[in-house]
């Protein structure tokens, strides 16, 4: 059942439930109950949702809601986007620590901060809070999963920007189901991470993708401990995943002139929106943006400075706010392999490129990325 608040109604019971969820959500919350009720049937699923609501007015009547929960039960909150515009990072994690003290007797599930499609200049901030979230969750001493919205590409959202639509409202459902059904129970707080749902391949600050001929097995990175110092000689694969920052990548391996970053980016150089979203912030800040007289070839600058890394832009789309062609991105590709060939560069640090705000699809990425490791080996 989902109700707008109006009333204080608690979870009903049922001789078929065998355990209950409550969500506690803004409009990202809307008609969620229903579709997870369908995945889910022994749980008796409720949702409150209060639409356009703070953090704050959303989690504020937790304490009646919940009180008959156990640690058979679950509570979702998903809350906290209506906050980014307005409300200091350190006034809303504090909101988030009193909500955690409120639910110990029972089971949270904490969503992270979707993207702001429609204010990309908040994704910097998004991103730090969405960091903390991941702090305070594997340093609680009561057992807490995330809920990675953050995750969901650009397609799963309407075209406006802000709001999901519904596929990405069903692929909510799909994560919440599979974090109730891999709850970790014999696991302690600071070991457990919540599994990344296969649909969702948009890691976390974008994760890093590391091609290179001697390299090493997949590693997953927690966000609050420093990247181990990378050594090829102990390594074996050839293309692997890294969960961390990309700022943090980028300060470990800028200075080893065998490396190359690369990111994509669009054609209007002038523009004061330029590089103003995503991982292309990042780059701005550290490298500065690319000159006309860095490129390369006609979709392709590189950004090169003495003993250091280099650094690659794929132009793929004409102007910040569109979107490329597949034939653009592909163009852009070869022409990355053809320059990191010529140059005799050895590794390759990059996003999953054009996922999640060019919605290219993972499954194209990861085919062109399979390519570049076959032919710069």
């Amino acid at each position: 059942d989902e109700e707008r608040f109006t009333t204080n109604q608690r979870p009903k019971s049922g001789k078929n439930y065998t355990s209950n969820l409550v969500i506690l959500a803004d409009s990202h919350g809307r008609d969620l109950s229903t579709m997870v009720q369908q995945k889910i049937p022994k749980t008796n699923v409720s949702a409150f949702v209060r639409s356009g609501a703070r953090f704050r007015c959303v989690t504020e009547e937790v304490d009646k809601l919940t009180d008959e929960l156990t640690k058979k039960d679950h509570i979702l909150v998903i809350a906290g986007t209506n906050n980014v515009e307005s409300t200091g990072i350190k006034h809303l994690i504090s909101e988030v620590k009193q909500l955690i003290n409120k639910t110990t007797h029972t089971n949270l599930i904490l969503a992270t901060l979707t993207m702001r499609h429609d204010h990309p200049e908040l994704d910097a901030k998004i991103t730090r809070i969405n960091t903390e979230l991941q702090n305070i969750v594997s340093t609680s001493k009561t057992k807490i999963q995330l809920l990675p919205l953050h995750e969901l590409p650009r397609h799963y959202y309407t075209g406006h920007g802000l709001h999901l639509n519904k596929k990405g409202k069903s692929k909510v459902a799909e994560m919440i189901a599979r974090s109730l059904m891999l709850w970790p129970e014999d696991l302690e707080p600071t070991e457990k991470q919540l599994t990344a749902d296969p649909g969702a391949l948009d890691y976390f600050n974008e994760p890093v993708a590391e091609n290179h001929h001697r390299t090493r097995q997949n590693l997953l990175q927690r966000p609050q401990e420093k990247l181990p110092k990378f050594d090829r000689s102990t390594h074996k694969s050839a293309i692997n995943v890294v969960n961390a920052d990309m700022e943090d990548v980028i300060d470990q391996m800028r200075m080893d002139p065998t490396v190359a970053f690369s990111h994509t980016i669009s054609k209007d150089f002038d523009h004061p929106r330029h590089m103003s979203g995503g991982v292309a912030v990042i780059f701005r800040r550290k490298f500065g943006r690319p000159r006309y007289s860095d490129y390369v070839d006609e979709k392709l600058t590189c950004q090169r400075q003495l003993d250091e890394a280099s650094v690659y832009s794929l132009v793929t789309k004409a102007n910040y706010c569109g979107k490329p062609s597949i034939e653009d991105y592909d163009s852009a590709f070869y022409q990355l392999i053809e320059d990191f060939k010529k140059k005799g560069l050895k590794t390759l640090v990059c996003s999953p490129m054009g996922c999640v705000r060019d919605l290219v699809q993972p499954e194209h990425f990861t085919k062109r990325i399979m390519e570049f490791q076959q032919q710069t080996k």
